[in-house]
């Protein structure tokens, strides 16, 4: 019988198990905030990012908030799409996936208010974040 330790060497299951807690974090930031659940593509999309927890808890409150969770939304006369609510020029053409990724490059390389347009909001949404990300949290 092989040790768990030898089992849980293999990269590809630390992988797996990686990605199962990163789904269960994405599922319990939205639950916790009460506004709809990611489609599976969304949830797969974030869950294939770097994302830092707050980062996931901030891709998730971002989703909610800006497009319900829609992924092919357009707002703000045609300019932005997708679930986060992205510059439609910048999106256009791009995977689920991929526009996570850039969503969490664009946070890295300026800020949440650059990312946001809105400072205020951007502050009030990152108050959100963490509040959830500590109640889905609790506990654990």
């Amino acid at each position: 019988m092989r040790s768990t330790g030898r089992i849980l060497s293999n990269s590809r299951l630390r992988a797996h198990f990686a990605r199962y807690d990163m789904t269960t974090l994405i599922l319990a930031v939205a639950l916790y905030l009460g506004r709809g659940t990611p489609s599976h593509a969304t949830v797969d999309a974030i869950a294939s990012t770097d994302a830092t927890p707050l980062e996931v808890a901030l891709l998730v409150v971002y989703g909610a908030r800006e497009s319900s969770w829609q992924v092919n939304a357009v707002g703000d006369g045609g300019k932005s799409c997708g679930t986060w609510q992205q510059a439609c020029s910048r999106v256009r053409g791009l995977s689920e996936r991929d526009r996570a990724r850039l969503w969490i490059w664009d946070l890295r390389h300026s800020s949440l208010a650059a990312v946001d347009s809105s400072p205020a909001r951007a502050s009030r949404r990152l108050a959100i974040a963490r509040a959830a990300l500590a109640g889905a949290t609790a506990g654990r």
